[in-house]
């Protein structure tokens, strides 16, 4: 494959990269704990039971239908600019909640929280394909899925230790983006050779067709991975574990594990390659489903952990499979695309596992589950490295 790449930057702003790669968890997890209180305090509001449960899938919502528009338009006035303006509006939208007294403008302001969302994303993964390459870009990955995983423990528990004061406290946590804010201007920096190029991507070009099918992959293992924290609390609850701290238990293994698999990403593709590291994700996802069909506690905290483990390399593997294919003036679009079949798999994820749970109990959800995985881990034992020409910038 001809590189069609610039030479990545001497001095990459690791800290604001890394920064803006966690406003992913803190925009659609942070305000969980709070949804009860806020059903209390806006009783009165029609519908209010599923407006509090769309407060949480808001953002996912907008930000799918978005990100492909947000990533050709970071193509076109450039990454730097681009994260600069969604992590300043991020905040605004965030923070909002703290001081809307009517739940309607709320929602109003998460989706909007969802268009920021989707220039944060698109931007900062392009610009991580700017910075970095080769073995220091897989490297840089893994570190990027450690940073959401140990960010989301504590953005969550933040924001639970705030709601208990007062619902509206959790919004609070989205200040956190304004502290943020000077190392993101800093990584927004566009170095010379990241000058914003103008026209969109020819559809049929080649490059866009292995990038199609990395969303449909990136679809999959989202709508698998999300079975664990939609369902977890109803599968303790039928086993006779309904104490809430057993849930947020097997979540934070989750999180932890999942932050020692992206740790290790970059490490075990230089042992074993790409193709076997997506088989390695896969097979942590098979067996940790694998576990969950055993009776027990431990099984709770022994699955989520393993598919945790093999979430963080998949995701790794596809923003480092992207990255490789687009060409610098359409990595934007390319990562906009991602961005949305993360998006479009946690928003399907929930539908599709409690329709499986309603066919053939829980039991059949994780069986289904791991079946998938096995077939997976073997395709991508088979998988053959997509070859890609395009000339040079």
């Amino acid at each position: 494959m001809i590189s069609h790449s610039p030479p990545p930057s001497s001095t990459p702003p690791i800290a604001g990269l890394l920064a803006a790669a966690t406003l992913l968890v803190m925009a659609i997890a942070t305000i969980s704990p709070a949804l009860p209180g806020l059903a209390a305090r806006f009783a009165d509001t029609p519908n209010v039971a599923l407006m509090t449960r769309y407060l949480v899938a808001a953002p996912a919502m907008s930000a799918l239908l978005f990100s492909p528009f947000a990533g050709a338009l970071c193509d076109r006035i450039g990454h730097g600019a681009m994260l600069r303006f969604g992590t300043l509006t991020f905040g605004v939208f965030g923070v909002a909640g703290l001081f809307l007294d009517r739940l309607d403008l709320i929602l109003a302001s998460r989706l909007l929280l969802g268009l920021s969302l989707a220039f944060v994303l698109t931007s900062q993964s392009a610009l991580v394909g700017v910075h970095f390459a080769g073995d220091r870009r897989q490297r840089f990955l893994g570190w990027q899925v450690t940073a959401r995983n140990l960010a989301g423990l504590v953005f969550v528990l933040a924001a639970g230790i705030l709601a208990g004061f007062t619902p509206r406290y959790a919004f609070a946590v989205y200040a956190l983006t304004f502290v943020f804010l000077p190392i993101i201007w800093l990584a927004g920096r566009r170095p010379a050779q990241t000058a914003p190029r103008h026209g969109a991507p020819n559809l049929r070009a080649t490059w866009l067709r292995p990038v199609f099918l990395l969303c449909l992959m990136q679809i999959l293992v989202l709508i698998l991975f999300f079975t664990m924290p939609t369902q977890i609390p109803f599968a303790l609850e039928e086993r006779g574990y309904a104490d809430p701290r057993l849930t947020s238990a097997s979540m934070a293994g989750l999180m932890i594990v999942g932050a020692i698999g992206g740790a290790s990403f970059g490490t075990l593709m230089r042992h074993v390659g790409q193709r076997k590291t997506i088989a390695v994700g896969f097979g942590l996802f098979a067996v940790g489903f694998g576990v969950m069909l055993f009776s027990g506690l431990w099984p709770v905290f022994a699955g989520p952990s393993l598919v945790g483990a093999g979430y963080a390399l998949l995701m790794a593997s596809t923003a480092n499979i992207a990255l490789s294919l687009a060409p610098t003036e359409h990595r934007g679009f390319a990562m906009g695309l991602l961005s949305s079949a993360i998006f479009l798999g946690q928003s399907v994820s929930p539908a599709l596992s409690t329709a499986t749970i309603v066919a053939s109990g829980f039991s059949g959800l994780f069986a289904c589950a791991c079946g998938i995985a096995l077939a997976c881990t073997l395709l991508s034992l088979l998988w053959v490295k997509p070859k890609l020409i395009t000339p040079s910038p």
